[in-house]
């Protein structure tokens, strides 16, 4: 598979409020968001999502997506408890 890819330059900090992890992007054929830090987290794939919903990403884990998950929507992620935590996420058109 090849393609573009579109990635932050630096881990983004996930907090107490979501964050955007990727823009949404109509040509994105796959996403892949990886929790590098120490606490979970939760992501909402077209959504916002709260401590309490969103998919749980685990601390060190990683998540991929296609377009049969909505990987081509606005992704965003929030710290699942009080301890925040970062995340790395790029996109393949």
């Amino acid at each position: 598979m090849a393609g573009n890819v579109t990635a932050p330059a630096d881990d983004v900090a996930v907090a107490a409020s979501a964050v955007e992890l990727l823009p949404a992007d109509a040509q994105r054929d796959r996403a892949v968001i990886q929790n590098t830090g120490a606490a979970n987290m939760r992501v909402g794939v077209g959504f916002v999502p709260t401590a309490t919903k969103g998919l749980q990403l685990g601390a060190g884990h990683t998540m991929a997506l296609d377009v049969e998950d909505g990987c081509r929507n606005l992704i965003k992620g929030i710290r699942e408890s009080s301890t925040s935590t970062t995340a790395f996420a790029y996109g393949v058109d």
